[in-house]
């Protein structure tokens, strides 16, 4: 959505780059404090896009991005343990909108999501780390089983 919306896709300013695509610490955080206040899907699908670039996009700048080295950035499978970080970090955000969403701020609720998310991620890490190391992952193994995963419906 971010890369395609005009309002922010990459090729929209140098501005909108910066903004979404090459962020700083500081505007990063101010997109996650947005999306904790407005808990719209759109505000946490924007922050998780720019805190997600803000790993494959290290060490380039918004004027030209990354254009001089094509997709090669974005690509998980060339920088797996980058990936792996940024794709458990998403994850814990993920899980942390969603105790918002549900209204758990309390420190026992807060205390239990975290336990819970550590053993969820202990559980599925392998199979991430296996997906970020693919070059094609439209249809693969790794992808299927996680689709069919039987205990999917458990994670809450």
């Amino acid at each position: 959505m971010t890369d395609s919306d005009p309002a922010t896709g990459p090729w929209s300013s140098r501005e909108t780059r910066q903004l979404y695509h090459f962020a700083t610490p500081e505007q990063l955080g101010k997109l996650h404090s947005q999306a904790m206040n407005t808990r719209s899907h759109k505000d946490i699908g924007t922050f998780l896009h720019a805190f997600q670039d803000s790993y494959s996009h290290a060490g380039y700048g918004p004027t030209i991005g990354h254009v001089l080295d094509e997709h090669k950035p974005d690509q998980t499978y060339l920088a797996v343990q980058e990936a792996m970080e940024m794709a458990k970090n998403s994850f814990f955000h993920l899980r942390t909108f969603n105790l918002m969403e549900l209204g758990l701020t309390n420190n026992e609720a807060i205390e239990a999501c975290n336990n819970e998310s550590n053993q969820i991620w202990e559980n599925i890490s392998g199979d991430v780390h296996d997906y970020l190391e693919l070059e094609l992952k439209q249809i693969s193994e790794v992808g299927e089983k996680i689709k069919y995963r039987e205990d999917d419906a458990e994670i809450g």
